[in-house]
């Protein structure tokens, strides 16, 4: 009878590390599938990183174009200015002179 026990118990821890054994696996399987997913997840996250930090720099580069464009403006707008100066100066010439001319 006490073999019987013993026999009972030993298909029930066999049964038991069998049960284990599976659930160990799919927990290594699971950890697997979740290192797979997180190292997915870091090298998009560092894609991200390169994608934010190339258009810091390029908005950087536009900023300093802009800047130069606006300096460029302000240079041809007091050349303009100069050049309306000039052509009412020359006006008021062409207006005396005719009008020397004349008398």
């Amino acid at each position: 009878k006490r073999i019987g026990e013993l026999e009972g118990d030993k298909v029930t821890a066999m049964k038991t590390l069998e049960t284990l054994q599976s659930g160990n696996e799919t927990a290594q399987s699971k950890m697997i599938e979740l290192s797979e997913t997180i190292s997915v997840r870091v090298q998009n996250a560092e894609k991200l990183m390169k994608q934010i930090t190339d258009a810091e720099k390029e908005k950087k580069v536009v900023l300093y174009e802009v800047s130069l464009l606006s300096e460029e403006k302000e240079k041809l707008l007091a050349t303009i200015d100069s050049m309306l100066s000039e052509q009412e100066h020359l006006q008021l010439h062409v207006t005396s002179l005719g009008e020397k001319v004349s008398s």
